[in-house]
């Protein structure tokens, strides 16, 4: 992958000698030690945080998971992450791989901001946090 390259000292772009392009590559300055360990990588999907671990790249994963097996989203999270570890750990890296889990929270402060931003599940309400019943209007 050419950024972790880069990332890492390798040359991106010709030097100049005496105002003619030279053979040299010059890098990218100033470099960070210890950055490529420090690239997260957000996975929406097992197959990419399986990528990410092979790569030896932080996992982030979120409610962004995107994939439908059939089973409760946190089982599906829980799958990724062990994916992650093992194509790590088969990859080779030596450092302890990273895993990061967050979530979105979006607050509603109105029937209207609800209407807006989740709609109603089946078309006819939703539920509020108390588990009754209310008709979107």
């Amino acid at each position: 992958m050419r950024f972790r390259a880069a990332i890492a000292g390798a040359g991106v772009a010709p030097a100049d000698a005496d105002g003619r392009p030279g053979n040299a590559m010059l890098a990218v300055q100033p470099q960070s030690p210890g950055l490529a360990d420090r690239i997260w990588w957000g996975s929406g999907s097992r197959e990419t945080a399986v990528w990410a671990g092979e790569q030896g790249m932080n996992l982030m994963s979120s409610t962004l998971l995107l994939e439908n097996t059939q089973v409760p989203f946190d089982q599906l999270q829980a799958e990724q992450i062990e994916l992650f570890r093992a194509a790590w750990t088969n990859a080779g890296h030596t450092r302890e791989p990273r895993v990061s889990v967050s979530r979105s929270v979006i607050a509603i402060t109105s029937v209207k901001g609800a209407k807006i931003r989740v709609g109603s599940p089946r078309g006819e309400g939703w539920e509020d946090r108390r588990g009754s019943r209310q008709i979107l209007r």
